[in-house]
């Protein structure tokens, strides 16, 4: 199936700094500076120097560069807001100052992302969407079942065998996340059939067709095997 195109940048093409990651590390204690780097295989997109300043932070980007290019830099102070937890504990979140094309929004977000020619800010004010937002039907459905197999400790190939419930895992856990990943598969195979329908209406019979042949016991569907199942049980049962 052809992928949609999205005219939008998106999150997961821009530089981004979570500051759940970084309180989850403790590197938000005042005096303790620190750095963050970024690259895309052997090239390096830019590092970052944060300083933490209890209720802020001052972020200090230096872009790679020869030259001009390299002492360019971007100093930054982003406001971190802390909120109660429900089950105790408080939560920081970052508040958005803004971009300098447009004005601080003042909302808060974990994530702040650095667009092009702009300083760290909100997903909104920076006018990001999500790639999940240009998949269609079929890659959304290949991307859940492959999450949920890597997820109990298998590969992201759908042709391979579905692993084994891991170690420690409950059952009723285990069969939670199979019915998902079966049910995203049928999915797939369901939006596959139908495409092939489309382009191919010789290869393959109408809807109204498989669901008589079904009804009739000439086509093996999973429904009409469980219905010749149920009647077998109740013939052997009335013998």
């Amino acid at each position: 199936m052809p992928r949609r195109t999205y005219s939008k940048p998106t999150c997961e093409g821009c530089l981004a700094i979570d500051v759940r990651e970084w309180h989850r590390k403790g590197l938000l204690r005042p005096g303790q500076n620190f750095s963050c780097s970024w690259s895309r295989g052997d090239r390096p997109l830019g590092t970052i120097y944060v300083v933490p300043m209890g209720d802020s932070v001052v972020v200090l980007l230096r872009s790679p560069g020869i030259g001009e290019e390299a002492r360019k830099s971007i100093e930054q102070r982003v406001r971190i807001v802390w909120t109660p937890c429900r089950f105790g504990g408080f939560r920081p979140w970052f508040q958005c100052s803004g971009s300098p094309s447009r004005p601080a929004c003042g909302r808060r977000a974990a994530k702040l992302y650095l667009a092009i020619g702009s300083a760290f800010a909100c997903r909104r004010c920076c006018n990001l969407a999500y790639q999940s937002q240009a998949e269609t039907p079929a890659h959304r459905a290949i991307r859940k079942a492959q999450k949920l197999r890597m997820r109990l400790g298998g590969r992201g190939n759908l042709v391979d065998r579905f692993p084994n419930r891991p170690p420690r895992m409950h059952r009723q856990t285990y069969y939670r996340l199979f019915a998902k990943a079966m049910a995203e598969e049928e999915r797939l195979l369901g939006l596959e059939i139908e495409d092939m329908r489309r382009r191919f209406p010789e290869l393959l019979p109408p809807r109204a067709a498989v669901r008589r042949a079904s009804r009739d016991g000439k086509f093996f569907t999973p429904r009409a095997l469980a219905a010749e199942n149920g009647r077998r049980r109740a013939a052997s049962r009335r013998r």
